[in-house]
């Protein structure tokens, strides 16, 4: 082999030799990302479970607000019907329809010439 030949093979296997120990540098810190992958897996999952506790909560407090709510709703509801019954009876005891004449009545209203002889 010449010394041409030579040199391009040593170039080659100072490039190959480069590589390597690239690869080399490189495989501590993918080893590394694993664990940090796995611990951020862990921290999202207790997140979630954080989470899911607080929908629980905020889904209880709803139930109850809402029942309170209609609770309230029922008790004006009736305060409004007890009105409605009052006025209805305050119609029925005012006596009834007007009349129309005094001979319905059976009372009649002194004349002024009765009122001026007494």
């Amino acid at each position: 082999m010449d010394t041409l030949g030579l040199e391009i093979i040593i170039q080659l296997c100072r490039l190959q030799v480069q590589r390597e120990m690239e690869k080399i540098a490189m495989t501590p810190k993918i080893r590394g990302v694993r664990p940090m992958l796995d611990k951020l897996k862990e921290a999202m999952a207790a997140d979630v479970d954080k989470l899911a506790v607080r929908i629980v909560e905020t889904d209880t407090m709803r139930t109850e607000t809402f029942k309170a709510s209609h609770a309230a709703l029922d008790d004006t509801q009736s305060g409004l019907k007890e009105v409605r019954d009052y006025l209805e009876d305050l119609k029925k005891s005012n006596g009834g329809d007007p009349l129309d004449s005094e001979e319905q009545s059976g009372v009649t209203a002194p004349r002024s010439s009765d009122v001026a002889q007494q």
